[in-house]
């Protein structure tokens, strides 16, 4: 069976010759290189502008602010609004620096107030972004690693994200990667042509100036330059100091002057400005947050805005500081100052943003093109022949699981992408989100393992069947023995405990015929499934290595190319997927869609604690707006004609209440589209051919429920509750549970009395020296008690999950409602202690 080692670094004239062998053979050629490197980004970045609607209020507000610049800058009086404000915003109402907010009022002025106008400039600006790191690895290393940076950078959904929504911070990005590539090249490219010095000389005036216009002094000025100026100073200092162009070290002691400048400048302002005084010098207002940011918070926000190339780049960073091989000294001398700047330039991109989070809250990262080099240099490097690393594709795969956890878990995590720091996630989408999350993991994931495992050899070859039947001889042998004798003990124990619990079934055993069903059937079977599952793995193990050494030379790509492509991947399913579904969840566009496909002739459309401004993009023009349920619900109901209402669904629940008390229909308020958990889209009137999607169906139920468990017990003079259901997950009642498994218990309601107060529900599952405790609030707070009238019939939907050491037998449900120690009272009914006596719950 084959060794499994870590490849070890070939010698340098070996390493050349295998890398030049392997560029010529796998690289495509020159124009189909670049033409990659700017379809990818073109792809990604423009296809989906005007497909998600506007985020109300985030994105709204820097469009409508962009759309007084457009009046005022521009003369674009077409974008004027009545009844709007359509003066020249103030530096101080804008919050940070103007050119962002210019830029997109540049579309509007151009094209129209339509979304994919405003985020069209972002889009260019993300391009110049992706164009400028390009040019910089492309210059200090090679062209194909200019190409894997491009591409990392625009799949990147901190990046692609900011590129096609109207936040802004895409200007930053783009201004600094710009920046540093230019000042960098003046100072570092040791054999410039007249074209190049020209293209860097631009970028830098170019990065700089907008930097500085986006984000101010310290982040906009200070980053580049010093990041520029550090880095020629350690290889100034360093012992590998090599020949430069005559104009590199007065370049790099300006720079390194005007750097250090700009940041006392900066620093000192942050320390001592107030409030919105120091918006020009710092782009941004002083707020001081009562609880500032910990130290770590730039990086947890990074982690989860840049996935999936968060789990890469941190073994990424420790590759540059072995390079793949030597190199002839010019070349050399470009690609250590590459290292360097990316990693000074990371280095200080964290520390201005942490220094800068404690005095102005967040601001999303704006290093973003260094992480994205860092990525391509590190895949480049496998590729001229680095070694591979199975614990850099292991310790990849481990915090790809690690931010999936976290999506699934957090599912509001993915705000990290829009700079946001908190907002509600969708409900409607947490499931959506979730399984998008894992087949971007997935994918990513096998990618990587294949791209790091291991080098592609001559002697390496695939599908040797002998390594298959030598698996046992190899685990004989492994680590001396010992693994077998360790194996054997486990076995051993294993076995043991199989006899008896198979023995102590037969006799009827208290201890075992008590166990629960689930730890039963692991006891008895582990003995061979546990080996089993291990001689299986490790075949499948062999076979993934097996088929990627016979894929890459078969299809002659390289290995390191994997891992591009799991990046390249993982962002495109963000991209085209993920986050264009998240954004139709957050944007009102669905419905004004619906409502101009539904309504007939010039039915009266009004919104309710959604933005009026938002018509103007979707509707045409003003229209009523409000921002009280009773004064929304007071205009729907008026008069016969039919009325539609756009809404937000933290105002559903108290609207539908006021409803059902106006209407006495027994019903539910009218949703004819409810695609988005955040806006909805409510009639006053339901035709024939039409159906209600009021999330709220589920919780007030139509018509009384026949539960199998019937109670007829009342609360206090308030409610009756009428019995429960315990459903599987696919919805159908069972008469008993397995400890392990996943139920629900619906506990059904009617309302015989008015709720004076929002109550807590606890649930009770007693028996055998156990107790399952459920304490809640009902509905999942999504129809408080307080909103309850009097003849409803609600349905709590409770989560139930036995832990495993339930044992088989009947078990208690008492359950009923407290605040506190105070409990609401059982005035007629079977109770214990008003825990209401639900009956007997069968666990098997």
């Amino acid at each position: 069976m084959t060794k499994l080692t870590e490849d070890q670094p070939s010698t340098p004239n070996t390493t050349q010759a295998s890398c030049a062998g392997e560029s010529t053979r796998n690289a495509p050629s020159s124009w189909l290189l670049r033409a990659a490197g700017l379809l990818i980004p073109l792809l990604i970045l423009m296809p989906s502008l005007g497909s998600g609607g506007i985020w109300d209020p985030h994105e709204l507000n820097v469009a409508d602010f962009a759309r007084r610049i457009g009046i005022n800058l521009f003369g674009a009086q077409a974008l004027s609004l009545a009844d709007a404000d359509n003066t020249m915003p103030t530096l101080e109402q804008l919050g940070k620096g103007e050119l962002p907010f210019t830029s997109i009022a540049a579309g509007f002025a151009a094209f129209g107030l339509h979304e994919w106008a405003g985020r069209l400039p972002l889009a260019l600006w993300a391009l110049a972004g992706a164009g400028a790191i390009y040019w910089l690895v492309s210059r200090l290393m090679d062209e194909r690693a200019g190409v894997f940076a491009s591409i990392a950078l625009s799949t990147m959904p901190l990046f692609f994200v900011q590129a096609r929504t109207m936040l802004g911070d895409i200007v930053t990005f783009s201004s600094i990667t710009m920046a540093v590539a230019g000042f960098g090249l003046l100072v570092f490219d040791n054999q410039p042509t007249r074209r190049s010095q020209v293209v860097s000389t631009l970028l830098a005036i170019l990065g700089g100036t907008a930097g500085f216009l986006s984000r101010g002094i310290l982040i906009g000025l200070a980053l580049p330059l010093l990041t520029v100026g550090l880095a020629w100073l350690v290889c100034r200092l360093s012992n590998g100091a090599t020949k430069s162009n005559r104009l590199s070290t007065p370049v790099a002691i300006a720079i390194l002057v005007l750097g250090s400048g700009a940041a006392a400048w900066g620093v000192y302002t942050l320390v001592t400005a107030q409030g919105s005084q120091a918006v020009r010098v710092l782009g941004a207002i002083v707020t001081r947050p009562s609880q500032p940011p910990s130290f770590d918070h730039v990086l947890l926000m990074l982690g989860h805005a840049l996935f999936p190339w968060s789990a890469f780049i941190p073994f990424a960073v420790g590759r540059l500081f072995r390079p793949a091989f030597a190199l002839q000294d010019s070349q050399d001398a470009r690609e250590r100052a590459l290292r360097v700047l990316l990693i000074v330039g990371t280095s200080l991109s964290f520390g201005i943003l942490g220094l800068m989070n404690v005095y102005v809250g967040h601001i999303p990262f704006a290093g973003i093109g260094l992480m994205a080099a860092i990525a391509a240099v590190a895949i480049r490097d496998l590729e001229r022949g680095g070694h591979a690393s199975r614990a850099m594709a292991i310790g990849t795969v481990t915090f790809l699981a690690l931010l999936y956890s976290d999506f699934k878990k957090w599912p509001d995590k993915a705000f990290s992408a829009y700079g946001i720091e908190s907002t509600s996630f969708p409900d409607s989408f947490k499931q959506d989100a979730a399984r998008l999350m894992l087949v971007c993991t997935i994918v990513c994931g096998v990618l990587v393992f294949a791209s790091w495992l291991e080098r592609d050899a001559q002697d390496r070859k695939p599908f040797v069947f002998s390594d298959y039947f030598g698996i046992l001889k190899a685990l004989r042998t492994a680590a001396k023995g010992n693994l077998v004798i360790v194996g054997g003990v486990v076995e051993l124990a294993l076995v043991v405990t199989a006899a008896n619990v198979f023995i102590g079934m037969k006799a009827q055993w208290k201890s075992v015929v008590t166990m629960s069903a689930t730890v039963r059937m692991i006891a008895l079977n582990a003995w061979w499934a546990v080996p089993v599952a291990l001689l299986v793995a490790l075949a499948l193990a062999l076979a993934f290595r097996d088929i990627n050494r016979w894929f890459f030379p078969r299809f002659r790509v390289s290995r390191a190319s994997a891992t591009l492509a799991a990046g390249a991947l993982g962002g495109a399913i963000l991209s085209f997927s993920y986050f264009p579904a998240l954004a139709a969840q957050l944007s009102p566009k669905e419905v004004f869609d619906s409502y101009a496909k539904m309504r007939s002739g010039q039915e009266p459309l009004a919104l309710l604690g959604v933005s009026s401004r938002t018509a103007s993009y979707y509707a045409g023009g003003a229209i009523d707006s409000f921002s009280d349920v009773e004064g929304a619900l007071q205009w729907l109901l008026d008069g016969q004609e039919r009325k539609w209402l756009v809404l937000r669904n933290e105002d559903l629940a108290r609207l539908n209440s006021s409803y059902r008390a106006r209407t006495r229909a027994g019903r539910n308020l009218p949703i004819l589209d409810a695609r988005s958990s955040q806006i909805l889209l409510a009639s006053n009137k339901l035709n024939n051919a039409e159906t209600s999607h009021n999330p709220l169906d589920d919780i007030v139920l139509a018509q009384r429920p026949n539960p199998s468990h019937p109670l007829d017990v009342e609360l206090q003079g308030q409610l009756k509750a009428l019995g429960w259901d315990m459903v599987d997950p696919e919805g159908r009642v069972v008469d008993s549970v397995i400890a392990g498994r996943k139920y629900r218990l619906r506990l059904y309601y009617e309302v015989i009395g008015r709720v004076g107060r929002d109550w807590e529900c606890f649930i009770h599952i007693d028996g055998h020296g156990r107790r399952f405790n459920g304490d809640h609030l009902p509905m999942d707070k999504k129809y408080p008690m307080t909103l309850w009238q009097v003849g409803d019939v609600l349905v709590d939907d409770y989560p139930i999950q036995l832990e495993p050491n339930f044992t088989p037998g009947g078990y208690g449900l008492y359950y009923g409602f407290f605040v506190g120690n105070t409990r609401l009272k059982v005035t007629r009914g079977k109770h214990n202690d008003d825990r209401i006596e639900g009956g007997t719950i069968q666990v098997r």
